[in-house]
């Protein structure tokens, strides 16, 4: 964007959830908000493409790739439902996705095998997984979390698809995306809800990081299923967003918060920090 701090204006409540990616050959970001709509920007002008994608219900969480030859996506709802979108033409593929018994905190798009799946939290304490070209359940509900599912995030570690799941029990449980089965005891840690996840690699290691509502980040070493170092301090709020990355010669993790509750969409502090 031409101007690092430019605005995005146009919801009219607050936003819950950000993706930046591709449609075909444009960088876009896609947002959805509690004002029950989804938007997509494009991501070097700025400026709104097309109409908002109007939802029954507030719209919690959203996931930007690709199913196939065709980009989509993938949001999930207060009305309990997950809906996977044509990101070109705003069209919802097929029925909403119905299963879960409360509102869908959490999606995220990925791979089992040869099939593309869709992995969703939800406040039901359950794990979902669906088949993202025919909209169908695979396999039962994953349940393990004691309390809200309230993110989840997939890749690849070894050669295993994995689907990562974080919850109001402070617990991260790791889920093999095939199976449904977990491949471990939880990863305890955290001494409040997990906000977010995100896998990556730091030198040669497969990491997970994860941001909870105790002010903190952690690293996890995914082969050994346990942390790295001390948790990563300094933030005041929920850190409510983590993602890990490279940038030049150096791996790098960059957080944001919530300075109140409730607060998303505001001006809130951001931390990049260097892992050891």
């Amino acid at each position: 964007m031409g101007d690092a701090n430019q605005e995005l204006l146009g919801h009219s409540d607050g936003v819950w959830s950000i993706g930046l990616g591709r449609i075909a050959d444009q960088r876009v970001i896609v947002s959805g908000s509690t004002d029950r709509t989804v938007r997509i920007w494009d991501a070097d002008s700025g400026e709104p493409l097309g109409d908002p994608i109007v939802q029954p219900g507030i719209v919690f969480s959203i996931a930007l790739g690709s199913v196939g030859n065709r980009d989509v996506i993938v949001s999930g709802g207060g009305d309990h439902a997950v809906r996977i979108w044509d990101a070109a033409s705003d069209v919802l593929l097929g029925a909403p996705l119905l299963g879960h018994s409360d509102a869908v905190l959490a999606v995220a798009l990925g791979r089992a095998g040869d099939r593309c799946i869709v992995a969703s939290g939800g406040k039901d304490h359950t794990v979902r997984i669906w088949d993202a070209v025919t909209g169908n359940a695979v396999g039962a509900a994953l349940t393990g979390h004691s309390d809200y599912v309230d993110s989840v995030t997939m890749g690849r570690v070894g050669d295993r698809d994995i689907i990562i799941s974080g919850g109001a029990d402070h617990n991260i449980w790791i889920w093999d995306a095939g199976t449904g089965q977990p491949l471990s005891e939880p990863l305890i840690g955290h001494s409040d809800t997990v906000r977010s996840l995100d896998l990556g690699r730091i030198a040669d290691r497969d990491v997970l990081v994860s941001g909870s509502n105790d002010h903190t980040v952690r690293i996890w070493d995914l082969a050994r299923g346990e942390p790295v170092g001390d948790p990563v301090v300094g933030h005041r709020g929920w850190v409510i967003s983590v993602t890990v990355g490279r940038t030049g010669d150096r791996d790098v993790i960059v957080s944001g918060v919530a300075t109140t509750r409730y607060a998303f969409g505001t001006q809130a502090p951001a931390r990049c920090c260097v892992p050891h």
